[in-house]
């Protein structure tokens, strides 16, 4: 409903602009291998940290995303992106200790925990670079990721059943600078590659901080006619944060995305 939503309202945008040459839909699907994890220490305890797979037992899915480019002239392009990443693991027996806030917690209870993520992002590319066969460009973009996550662990202490929960919401803005390039060995074919990213210097949001993002992807373009295309490849989202701030509070999270996707593109 969402990106049906942004879609639309983005036509309508567009459609209003004057000197708008191209307007492409473009539905994809990803196919993504999760990994990482998150740590959280509080003072004068052990950090308990959490990997995605072996603890929380995290499994991989398949995610739609739809994106919108809209071309304006030989040189510039507008790009409008939209995808949810919908995550669930259930551990029916934690094989560790962990303490939270000071708060030891026992081994071998069920951890069930859920990360739901919107994907947003909007981007301005630039083409510097224009050959016959081959295209270099600029791109600036923001992403935000607007991140829901929780945990639920049962336990046994001392014979009684207890229930600890924890959720969070977690909006993330990130700016992010790169370049694209595209090869056209033959007609209807292109070859493209996207990359762009940022680091955030330690101590820049605040003293032990530190952070960077880098989302990149590379494929192949089928374009049969003028309006459709068939497109595939391979992309990867690569984030860290981490807040050091001994001997009080740290945490740190580490998430890797990388998988193949295919697609399509409809032109109007």
């Amino acid at each position: 409903m969402k990106a049906r939503w942004m879609c639309g309202v983005a036509l309508l945008l567009v459609a209003g602009m004057s000197g708008a040459s191209q307007i492409e839909l473009k539905p994809r699907f990803w196919m993504p291998e999760l990994s990482g994890h998150f740590l959280t220490q509080s003072s004068g305890t052990d950090p308990a940290d959490f990997d995605f797979k072996k603890d929380l037992m995290i499994k991989d899915g398949t995610f739609p995303e739809l994106r919108l480019d809209w071309r304006f002239g030989r040189k510039t392009k507008m790009n409008l992106g939209y995808m949810a990443l919908d995550y669930a693991g259930d551990n029916p027996s934690l094989g560790k200790t962990f303490t939270v806030n000071n708060k030891p917690y026992p081994a071998n209870g069920r951890l069930r925990s859920s990360l739901y993520s919107n994907f947003y992002s909007v981007g301005l590319e630039r083409c510097v670079w224009n050959g016959k066969r081959y295209q270099v460009g600029l791109v600036g973009e923001l992403k935000g990721f607007m991140n829901r996550a929780a945990i639920v662990y049962d336990y046994v202490d001392k014979g009684v059943a207890r229930t600890y929960r924890k959720g969070m919401k977690m909006p993330v803005p990130i700016p992010a600078l790169g370049f694209t390039l595209g090869i056209k060995p033959v007609k209807q074919w292109t070859l493209f590659a996207n990359a762009n990213g940022i680091t955030v210097p330690k101590g820049a949001l605040g003293e032990g901080t530190y952070a960077y993002a880098f989302d990149w992807d590379a494929g192949a373009r089928w374009c049969p006619d003028k309006t459709f295309s068939i497109e595939g490849g391979f992309r990867q989202i690569r984030m860290h944060a981490e807040e050091m701030r001994p001997p009080n509070d740290n945490n740190i999270t580490g998430l890797n995305l990388k998988g193949p996707w295919v697609g399509a593109g409809i032109k109007f």
